[in-house]
């Protein structure tokens, strides 16, 4: 008996070992598949984020190009809306021939012809012939006057062989007031 017993004791000690051996086995596999399972997740939720990262950009792309599509929008309107208060304005011009239109001509004339001196050309419009031969008169100038000049008011004076030339029509002269105060129209027209 003492041989069986070796062996049952040889025997048992072989199925402890082996038990031993698969719990650890076991255990080592429990320990690999949770690394893993940690790893995948990781992975997953690196991805996660990085899909979101990447979706967040795209649509703080898409808001900030809706955005500016709207500003330019908005600009352009306003400055349609202010482009139509000097055109309006500028229609509005030939309505200045009025009875107060000879005085507002000698003014414009005495300012184009000031600090000039000996034969000017005056270009106007055909109804302001008169006119222009009265304020160069007045100014001590010899002046040719054009009547062919396509304005709602004012004159073009030509000296010195068209060397210098004084642009002051009415159409001019809205237009230098346009390039000033196209911001104070708008600040008007839009707050």
């Amino acid at each position: 008996m003492a041989i069986e017993d070796i062996l049952r004791a040889l025997d048992q000690q072989a199925k402890d070992d082996c038990d031993a051996v698969l719990e650890e086995a076991a255990e080592h596999a429990k320990l690999i598949l949770d690394d893993a399972q940690r790893a995948a997740q990781d992975t997953k939720d690196g991805y996660a984020r990085q899909v979101e990262r990447v979706a967040r950009a795209r649509a703080a792309r898409q808001v900030n190009a809706a955005r500016l599509e709207a500003k330019m929008k908005v600009s352009s309107a306003k400055g349609d809306g202010v482009e139509s208060v000097f055109k309006e304005a500028g229609e509005r011009l030939s309505s200045l021939r009025d009875e107060t239109y000879d005085s507002l001509f000698a003014s414009l004339a005495a300012e184009a012809m000031t600090g000039i001196d000996g034969e000017v050309t005056v270009f106007v419009a055909a109804e302001d012939a008169a006119r222009a031969n009265a304020a160069a008169e007045s100014a001590g100038l010899q002046a040719t006057v054009d009547g062919s000049l396509d304005t709602a008011g004012g004159l073009v004076v030509e000296a010195y062989g068209a060397r210098v030339i004084r642009r002051n029509t009415l159409e001019d002269r809205l237009e230098r007031v346009a390039q000033f105060k196209q911001a104070d129209v708008a600040r008007v027209l839009f707050s």
